[in-house]
């Protein structure tokens, strides 16, 4: 509470005429902004309506942007007079490097938890006839994560076929990128039913990296089956 009313105190006194923020817990800071003038607009990364405040105060704002069309649709089905907009993600990173053949490398890259099924990755790897194919894992958070991927692989019969590194910096995430095939985006149901736009896709998609992620209106936003 202290925090948000001292961003509230800071903005009074800059000239500024609109505001963007995606902080739900700064609405009803951000509704008396509304009221002395500013346009004020929330940034929606995953859909809130449901929540009992983002009920309250959501409407009286200007509008909201979301990152994805299934999210901006359940916002517009929700708060019917509310101006909804879509803005979809983007990214910025250094260019992959040049690579020389195919590897039959999978590539996951990003964090590691239970919105991103990896185990559902290394089953289907378990499963595949290609007996020569295997994955690169970039992001775990610390030894015990990545102790807890390698268990699963082992418990698999995979081991021998999955690379574990830690966090990175994005250049080193780009150098491990450029060694990849592939790029696989498991997402959990949940994930998708609240209309989160996975920063992966749009990494592997700016990458020109071909990308299996699960059906889901949020990827289908990005791509169509089959097609680049």
């Amino acid at each position: 509470w202290l925090f948000h009313a001292l961003v509230y105190r800071q903005l009074l006194r800059g000239d500024r005429n609109s505001l963007l923020f995606r902080d739900a817990g700064f609405l009803p800071w951000a509704v008396r902004l509304c009221r002395r003038g500013l346009r004020v607009f929330f940034e929606s990364h995953a859909y809130q309506g449901d929540l009992r405040s983002v009920r309250r105060w959501l409407p009286q704002l200007d509008g909201v942007f979301c990152t994805s069309k299934p999210q901006a649709e359940r916002y517009r089905t929700r708060f019917s007079g509310l101006d909804v907009e879509v803005a979809l993600s983007g990214t910025r990173f250094p260019a992959p490097n040049e690579r020389a053949g195919f590897t039959r490398r999978l590539g996951y890259l990003g964090s590691i938890q239970p919105d991103y099924p990896l185990d559902v990755v290394m089953e289907g790897l378990a499963r595949s006839h290609v007996r020569d194919a295997r994955l690169l894992v970039v992001g775990a958070r610390d030894e015990g994560q990545r102790e807890r991927v390698e268990g699963t692989a082992a418990s698999l019969g995979i081991a021998e076929r999955i690379e574990v590194h830690g966090w990175m910096l994005p250049a080193e995430v780009a150098e491990q990128r450029a060694r990849v095939d592939v790029g696989v985006i498991p997402l959990s149901e949940a994930f998708a039913d609240h209309g989160h736009t996975p920063l992966k896709l749009v990494e592997c998609l700016s990458a020109s990296l071909p990308t299996i992620a699960t059906r889901a209106e949020v990827v289908t936003a990005y791509v169509t089956h089959g097609r680049e």
